[in-house]
């Protein structure tokens, strides 16, 4: 038997007040949904 992968926390900063807003919020979302799902 394999041991049992070890969890990783992970915190994701997006937003801002600035032009780019938009653009870190989109980035975010492509970051959060390339991450493995939660078992």
């Amino acid at each position: 038997m394999g041991a049992k992968p070890r969890r990783i926390r992970l915190g994701i900063l997006f937003g801002g007040k600035s032009g780019e807003h938009e653009v870190s919020l989109t980035s975010a979302a492509s970051v959060i949904g390339a991450l493995p799902a939660d078992e």
